[in-house]
């Protein structure tokens, strides 16, 4: 066997190997609900301070109403809710970390990537804030009400507008650009 033929079948095993071999998985690739195809809601990826028999419990201000689902990343939990206030509080302690105003309820679940946090809201805009301190990082006015989550995709965000414009759109996380919208009223 000649070193070139060595070269190409070691270049191949290895090949080979590298694709059999999956990726490992993050638990940020899984933008669905339910974290997976599944839905199994349940990761075997941790990260941060393990979860132990830590209880908390944070009680929102009288006139807040109902909240939308949370989202969590790098210890915070972020959840907003019916005054149009968007919370994040600490995920191991309970302690309110930081609030910001919209302008309306929110409740759809926010969505977290790479530092922001992007809140639906229902005056019909999706506002992106920085996880850190919920300062706002830009805004997007979509033209009808926010009742679904964002799902995060590849650097970039896709959300349903709702009534009274019923259109797909996909929107460039780092800046709010439109990168491609559907039709109205195709949905």
């Amino acid at each position: 066997m000649s070193n070139r033929q060595v070269t190409l079948t070691a270049f191949a095993l290895a090949t080979i190997a590298t694709t059999l071999v999956a990726p490992a998985a993050l638990a940020n690739d899984w933008s669905s609900h339910g974290l997976n195809q599944s839905h199994q809601r349940l990761s075997s990826e941790r990260s941060g301070a393990t979860f132990g028999g830590q209880r908390w419990t944070f009680t929102l201000p009288q006139s807040t109403g109902s909240v939308s689902s949370p989202a969590v990343a790098d210890g915070l939990l972020v959840f907003g809710a019916i005054d149009g206030m968007v919370r994040a509080v600490g995920a191991t302690d309970g302690q309110l970390r930081w609030q910001t105003m919209l302008g309306e309820s929110v409740i759809a679940a926010p969505a977290i990537d790479r530092g922001k946090v992007f809140v639906p809201s229902l005056d019909g805009k999706l506002y992106a804030l920085h996880l850190g301190t919920g300062a706002p990082a830009w805004d997007k006015d979509l033209a009808g009400l926010q009742l679904g989550s964002p799902v995060i995709a590849d650097g970039a965000i896709i959300v349903a507008a709702g009534f009274p414009h019923r259109k797909i759109v996909k929107i460039d996380a780092a800046n709010g650009a439109t990168l491609w919208e559907s039709p109205a009223d195709i949905l």
